[in-house]
């Protein structure tokens, strides 16, 4: 009667474990940072409700930079932020760039993330546009 493992079948575990285990880490990446561009959709409605009041209390209306919105902390990437905030008034958007360490954007929380992205907000339609900034898609 046969009371333990072979060698082989704990070997075939460990295998199986193993290719869950790296199969499950690149997609729980992928979930965290779909969630981090949410947190900068979320921030990016709220520099344009900024905007709308910017607007309609300058007389002739014109749209603003994140600085004269009185959010200059949101401005460059810093150890506590994962994206760099701007406004372009001429454009008439707002970008949320993805902080990584090879950025012109600067380090962010997590310096050695290889994708960099951005976030646009249309301020006119409201509409967002998830952009790779080497390809421009």
């Amino acid at each position: 009667m046969r009371k333990a493992f072979t060698l082989i079948e704990l070997l075939i575990v460990i295998v199986i474990i193993g290719v869950l285990a790296s199969m499950s880490a690149s997609h729980y990446r992928k979930v965290v940072e779909i969630s981090r561009v949410t947190e900068a959709k979320t921030t990016l409605n709220m520099l344009r409700a900024a905007q709308r009041v910017y607007f309609m209390e300058h007389n002739p209306p014109k749209y603003a930079t994140v600085a004269e919105l009185g959010f200059a902390d949101y401005y460059m990437c810093a150890p506590d932020r994962w994206f760099d905030y701007q406004c372009d008034p001429d454009n008439l958007e707002c970008s949320a760039y993805r902080c990584t360490g090879g950025s012109e954007h600067g380090p962010g929380k997590n310096p050695d993330w290889h994708v960099n992205y951005r976030v646009r907000l249309d301020l006119v339609t409201g509409e967002f546009r998830v952009a790779d900034i080497e390809t421009g898609l």
